[in-house]
């Protein structure tokens, strides 16, 4: 949803061919979550749950929601 919003609203930056790599969970990724999430990861949107994991079978909380969003918003040049 993150990827769809930033697509809209001006696009990300080409896709890091490593972005993915970085993380030892990424396997468990799904396959049409590949690219949007290698496009956030790219952009910085969104950085995993530590250096080394994404936990992508995991649910987000309520404060990473507003991490994720307000580095969009950021990123967009919506605010400061």
């Amino acid at each position: 949803m993150l990827a769809h919003a930033a697509q809209f609203a001006g696009g990300l930056p080409a896709v890091e061919s490593e972005a993915l790599g970085r993380y030892r969970d990424a396997s468990t990724l799904a396959r049409w979550a590949e690219e949007p999430m290698s496009g956030l990861l790219s952009a910085g949107l969104i950085q995993g749950v530590d250096g080394a994991h994404l936990a992508p079978k995991a649910t987000a909380t309520r404060a990473q929601c507003a991490v994720m969003l307000r580095r969009l918003l950021a990123y967009l040049n919506f605010i400061d």
